[in-house]
């Protein structure tokens, strides 16, 4: 596989991003959304909403190959992982899970944690898990959104 980089995001990576999460979005999650919970999910990872997370520096890393983002991954508030999407044809080779060392590393060099949390996809779960993170709770459905709140104790 070729070489991947792991960059901080700027603002110039903000429409590949977010057409990178609408993309894998439109895929994997909304077919099982109502038309307002979608529009609203989707809403979130446009270009706009993309830009007011970096006003509030939050923090994203994309990975590159080639100059191209094939992964992107955001905190928000500095402790929980809000985004951490990677594009299918570079799924499976461990580029999620560089990107959240980059992020979790960042993070903890920003100021003392205690722990990382993360509201998980249903079908992702697995993948915090072999991360260390941890159920605190079933599956919750707000806004009419499924997801499963998780933690990961330092």
């Amino acid at each position: 596989m070729e070489e991947v980089h792991i960059r901080p995001a700027v603002e110039t990576d903000i429409k590949a991003i977010s057409h990178l999460m609408i993309e894998l979005t439109e895929k994997y999650i909304t077919f099982e959304l109502a038309d307002d919970v979608k529009g609203k999910l989707l809403a979130s990872l446009s270009v706009d909403s993309l830009m007011e997370a970096f006003n509030k520096h939050w923090d994203y890393f994309v990975a590159t190959i080639h100059n191209q983002i094939v992964g992107v991954i955001g905190m928000k508030d500095v402790s929980h992982l809000l985004h951490l999407f990677v594009m299918e044809a570079f799924q499976g080779k461990n580029i999620a899970n560089q990107l959240w060392q980059v992020a979790k590393n960042n993070a903890l060099t920003l100021c003392p944690l205690t722990c990382f949390t993360v509201n998980s996809a249903i079908s992702a779960q697995a993948v915090y898990k072999k991360w260390g993170f941890r159920a605190i709770d079933g599956v919750r459905t707000r806004n009419g959104f499924s997801d499963v709140p998780m933690k990961l104790y330092l």
